[in-house]
C-alpha cells in the first residue's frame, strides 16, 4: 500500500482521509465465526435450477497450455475419487517452476446438491493430488463454479468457492493428520464461501460455526450496489467541476528507481507466475486489481500483501469512466476499496482508470475519497499478447529514473516478459520498484481537473 504520510502536496503531509478510515472500519478482516451467521437466513436442500445446469467442458478437461503435466493431473484426480465433476485443468510454467488451476462443478455429482464439507474435502484431495506428481508443482488453485448469465445473457462459471496454496504451505498442514480438512484449508490462504453456494448447502446450518476465522465469506459488492451508487449520489450533488483542484501521478521523482506497476487480475495462474518472479529476483511492485477478481479469489490478494507489493485501487467492474454517471464511478472505487480493505486491513490510495480512460468527475470523485489517480509512461502493450521481447522493448525503450512501466497479469505472454523487463531496467543502473517508491521525493500533481483531462488527451494514454 502507498503510505501518504511520507509525501508532502502544498506544503503539508497528507494522512488517510476519514472518508477512508469510516469505510474501512466498516469492512474489517473477516470476523469470527459468529459473525457469519446471517449468511444462513434460509437454507434450502435444493439449489435453484439455474445453478444446477450442467456445463459444458467443451474441448475437453484439458486446458492446452501444458498438455502433458495437465494429462497426469488429469488422471491423478480421477484416482482421487472427486465427489463433483471435473471441468477443467491448466498448468502453466515459466522457469521450470509451474502452477496449477483446478476447476469443478459445485454439487455433488450424483445428486447434485451443495456441500460444504464435500468441496473442502474435494479441494483438500485434489491439492494432495496435485501435489503428489513428479512434474513439482508450486501452487494450486482450486474452485468450484456455478453457471451464471452474463448482462448479455452468455453463461459464464461464477466461482463460488476458491481457495489457493504454495507446495510449502501444503505441505505444512497435511504433516498434521489430526486436522480436519477443513482445519488445514483455513491455515493455506483466505478460503471464499459465496453466500450463493453457503445459501443452499445442505450442511451450511451445522457447519457454519466451525467456519474458518480467515474465510471470506460476504456477499458480493455487487449485491450492495443500489446502496453504493444512492451514496455516490450525495457525494455527485457536491462535486465542483473542472476548475476542482485534484491529484494525480503522471511520473515518479528522480533517483535510480522506475515504477513497475501490474493492471488486473487476480488471475489464479498468471498471479501466482508474476509473484514467483518477482520474489526470486527480490522485486518489489504495485498491483492494481479488479474488485470483482479479488471478490473471486482473495487468496491470491493476501498472497500479494504478504510479499510486500502494493495493492492499487483498478475499480469493481473494470468499466471505462466516460461510460459512467459520476454515481457509478463512486460505487466502482468505494467497491473495490472495501473488498481490499477487508482482506489487507488496508485501503487502496492509489487508483489506476480501466484503459487510462479518466474524467473530470472521475478525478474528483477520487479525490474527495481520498484516492489518487495513477497513470504511467511506458506502457508494454502487453494486453495485445505480443512477443515477450516486445512487451520488454515497449517496457523499457527510452527508459529514465521516475518512469512509470504499465504491465497486466492476463497472459503468459507478460509472465515470459518479465524477467526481461527487469533484467533490462537493472541493465539501464535502475532498479523496479513499487509506486510509492518513486514518489518518495514528492511526484504528486496539483491541477485542475480541467488541466488533467487536458494532459490526457496531449499523452494519448490508453491501453
Amino acid at each position: 500500500m502507498i503510505k501518504w504520510r511520507r509525501f508532502r502536496r502544498n506544503g503539508r503531509i497528507l494522512g488517510l482521509p476519514a472518508l477512508l478510515a469510516a469505510t474501512l472500519a466498516a469492512f474489517p478482516a473477516p470476523a469470527a465465526p459468529s459473525g457469519l451467521s446471517h449468511l444462513a437466513a434460509r437454507t434450502l436442500v435444493v439449489p435453484p435450477a439455474e445453478l444446477l445446469q450442467a456445463i459444458e467442458n467443451g474441448d475437453g478437461a484439458l486446458k492446452g497450455m501444458d498438455p502433458g503435466t495437465e494429462r497426469s493431473l488429469a488422471a491423478e484426480l480421477e484416482r482421487a475419487g472427486l465427489g463433483q465433476r471435473l471441468l477443467k485443468v491448466a498448468v502453466a510454467r515459466e522457469g521450470g517452476r509451474p502452477v496449477a488451476l483446478i476447476k469443478v462443478q459445485a454439487g455433488d455429482s450424483q445428486s447434485r446438491l451443495f456441500s460444504l464439507e464435500q468441496v473442502e474435502d474435494d479441494a483438500f484431495r485434489s491439492m494432495r493430488a496435485a501435489f503428489s506428481l513428479p512434474e513439482d508443482l508450486q501452487h494450486v488453485d482450486f474452485w468450484a463454479v456455478v453457471p451464471a448469465p452474463d448482462a448479455e445473457g452468455e453463461v459464464w462459471h461464477r466461482p463460488v468457492f476458491s481457495v489457493a496454496a504454495t507446495r510449502v504451505a501444503f505441505m505444512h498442514v497435511e504433516g498434521n493428520p489430526s486436522r480436519t480438512h477443513r482445519e488445514a484449508l483455513a491455515q493455506l490462504s483466505a478460503l471464499r464461501y459465496d453466500p450463493v453456494f453457503t445459501t443452499y448447502a445442505r450442511d451450511w446450518h451445522s457447519a457454519r460455526e466451525a467456519m474458518p476465522r480467515t474465510a471470506y465469506t460476504a456477499p458480493r459488492i455487487r449485491d450492495q450496489w443500489a446502496q453504493l451508487t444512492r451514496e455516490g449520489l450525495e457525494l455527485a450533488a457536491t462535486l465542483t467541476g473542472p476548475e476542482a483542484t485534484v491529484g494525480a501521478i503522471f511520473r515518479g521523482a528522480n533517483g535510480n528507481k522506475v515504477a513497475l506497476t501490474i493492471d488486473d487480475g487476480p488471475h489464479p495462474l498468471i498471479t501466482p507466475l508474476f509473484l514467483d518472479i518477482l520474489r526470486r529476483e527480490g522485486v518489489k511492485a504495485t498491483f492494481f486489481v479488479v474488485g470483482e477478481k479479488a471478490e473471486e479469489f482473495p487468496g491470491l490478494i493476501r498472497e500479494i500483501h504478504r510479499d510486500g507489493h502494493e495493492i492499487g485501487n483498478h475499480t469493481y467492474s473494470h468499466r471505462r469512466f466516460s461510460q459512467l454517471r459520476p454515481e457509478e464511478i463512486y460505487a466502482e472505487l468505494r467497491g473495490c476499496a472495501r473488498i481490499v480493505g477487508a482482506l489487507t486491513g488496508e485501503l487502496p490510495t492509489a487508483m489506476r482508470p480501466p484503459g487510462g480512460d479518466y474524467t473530470v468527475a472521475s478525478l474528483e470523485i477520487a479525490e474527495r475519497m481520498g484516492i489518487v489517480t495513477a497513470l504511467w509512461t511506458h506502457n508494454t502493450g502487453d494486453w495485445a499478447k505480443p512477443a515477450p521481447t516486445a512487451i520488454a522493448y515497449n517496457a523499457t525503450h527510452e527508459l529514465g529514473a521516475g518512469d512509470i512501466i504499465l504491465m497486466h497479469q492476463g497472459d503468459m505472454q507478460s509472465v515470459k516478459a518479465l524477467p526481461l523487463i527487469i533484467k533490462r531496467v537493472r541493465a539501464r543502473k535502475l532498479e523496479p520498484a513499487r509506486l510509492s517508491d518513486v514518489l518518495a521525493n514528492g511526484a504528486i500533481t496539483s491541477l485542475s481537473a480541467r488541466e488533467a483531462v487536458a494532459r490526457r488527451t496531449r499523452l494519448c494514454l490508453t491501453e
